[in-house]
């Protein structure tokens, strides 16, 4: 019953926090404070629908379902390193080794599932990974890469942005394997690293996006919780 109570709330608050950051571009410090609040709130909701669908799942979904879970509390832990509720030195970077770990998981959910199911006979979807990866490195290349941030930040930045790519890469990998629900899970992780794309390009690149918070918080949220409890053979 909870799940399904979740997602009107976390549209509530994602529309409070696109109406405060509007009022927060007009210089309201008071309302860029709220507008973190509901991105906090929003980004702990997500972990409470990773954990019911978790705890409602058996067999193969369970497993599944658990490395979402916990990539998810560690998703959510980078949440509160970018938005500075953490106190750390380096908010970026503390975000982006979080996020990475959190991927790491994700990419073992998917494996997983792809050796459950035994998928291997198609080879040749498993070309996905080496072509998304090029790509993402042309785009930090190009996009990302910033001289002025350093070594250290730049190369953490590729090596995570390599990371979201095969996260990305290998959910598509499992869409096309299994196809159904599956397609769900491709978009959403597709949505994943849209928004740390956008990330990347405002941070650490010289690019400008306009309501760029909007457009991130759009995308993240839309990742709402992992559709492992309609999956194909989980009850």
């Amino acid at each position: 019953m909870i799940l399904y109570l979740l997602p009107p709330v976390q549209v509530i608050l994602l529309l409070s926090n696109f109406c405060l950051l509007h009022r927060a571009e007009c210089g309201s410090a008071k309302s860029a404070k709220a507008a973190l609040l509901c991105r906090m709130l929003l980004s702990f909701s997500l972990v409470i629908s990773a954990f019911i669908i978790y705890s409602y799942n058996r067999g193969l979904c369970r497993v599944y379902s658990r490395w979402i879970f916990f990539g998810m509390c560690l998703s959510f832990i980078g949440d509160l390193a970018m938005g500075g509720v953490l106190r750390v030195k380096n908010s970026l970077a503390t975000g982006m080794l979080f996020f990475m770990a959190a991927h790491c998981l994700y990419i073992t959910g998917y494996l997983k599932t792809l050796k459950f199911y035994n998928s291997s006979g198609k080879s040749a979807i498993f070309c996905i990974p080496i072509i998304i990866e090029a790509a993402i490195a042309l785009l930090w290349h190009f996009l990302i890469r910033n001289r002025k941030t350093g070594i250290c930040l730049n190369l953490m930045s590729l090596i995570y942005s390599l990371a979201i790519g095969m996260m990305a890469s290998l959910s598509l990998v499992l869409a096309l394997s299994l196809g159904e629900i599956w397609y769900l899970t491709a978009l959403g992780a597709a949505l994943f690293m849209a928004s740390d794309f956008i990330i990347g390009i405002t941070a650490l690149g010289t690019r400008r996006v306009k309501y760029k918070d909007i457009i991130i918080w759009l995308t993240y949220a839309a990742v709402t919780s992992p559709p492992a409890i309609s999956a194909p053979d989980c009850r």
